[in-house]
């Protein structure tokens, strides 16, 4: 079996901004020395997302759906970050205290069923480590079974989603099981690389719902080269296939289940 260490658990962090969306502004420990916000828009909707630092629109252009972009901004206690779709739904993340590390922020902006009219968050904070660090993060409302495995040297496990793990560094294949439907993709893992594993999408029995989805952030160009030729290989020999795997914007790569 492939031994995983687990790392500081995302329910510990990114499970309190989530009991804290009830509130306007959602809280969460961050460093005071170098950081790094990486922030991936989640919220499962045509609009597009704009990010607000100091008074300042980060995005220039609006993030889209399913997208994840890197921030070089200085945080400290107290800082506010605000969100708003285009549509004018709007959150705020506010950091407090500061953990003894030079931080690297995720930071998900998502839909919630209870509060459908707002921008929640999901996040975790990556303090440096030897080994590469995924953080695996849910944010698909119908939470019916699906198996996430990853495969290294020929040993297997599966991923949980909402912790965090350690994984040295080499080339791992992830597989995400729905019923009888299974999709695969690589990533190189790099030492002392942070990575969000994000499951995306929204399940509606009233409305259109949007096909879950499996977005990797960031990927380096071997990832990326290599998830587009087994996208290839799998399109060729499977056909138009319920599910699909496509490259996102900012060199993330996305599974589609239908």
């Amino acid at each position: 079996m492939l031994r995983l260490t687990i790392g500081a658990s995302v329910l510990g962090l990114a499970l309190a901004g989530f009991k804290l969306g009830n509130l306007r502004n959602s809280l969460l420990e961050l460093s005071g020395k170098d950081q790094e916000l990486r922030v991936c828009n989640a919220i499962p909707t045509d609009d597009t997302l704009s990010l607000i630092y100091d008074g300042k629109d980060l995005t220039t252009n609006p993030m889209d759906y399913k997208e994840c972009r890197t921030f070089d901004v200085s945080l400290k206690t107290g800082t506010k970050l605000r969100f708003q779709t285009s549509n004018g739904t709007k959150g705020t993340f506010t950091v407090w205290d500061t953990p003894e590390c030079d931080a690297v922020l995720l930071l998900v902006a998502h839909r919630r069923e209870d509060a459908m009219n707002s921008v929640s968050f999901l996040s975790h904070v990556f303090c440096p480590a030897k080994t590469a660090q995924v953080a695996v993060i849910d944010t698909y409302n119908d939470k019916s079974p699906v198996e996430l495995v990853i495969t290294h040297a020929g040993s297997k496990d599966t991923l949980s989603f909402d912790t965090a793990v350690g994984l040295s560094p080499g080339s791992y294949d992830i597989a995400l099981k729905a019923g009888k439907e299974e999709k695969n993709f690589e990533f190189a893992a790099q030492a002392s690389e942070s990575y969000v594993v994000l499951r995306t999408g929204w399940a509606s029995k009233k409305n259109s719902s949007v096909p879950q989805e499996l977005v990797i952030y960031p990927l380096d160009e071997m990832s990326k080269t290599r998830s587009a030729a087994v996208k290839k290989e799998e399109t060729e020999r499977s056909g138009a296939s319920s599910l699909s795997a496509s490259l996102v914007l900012g060199a993330a790569v996305m599974l589609c289940i239908q």
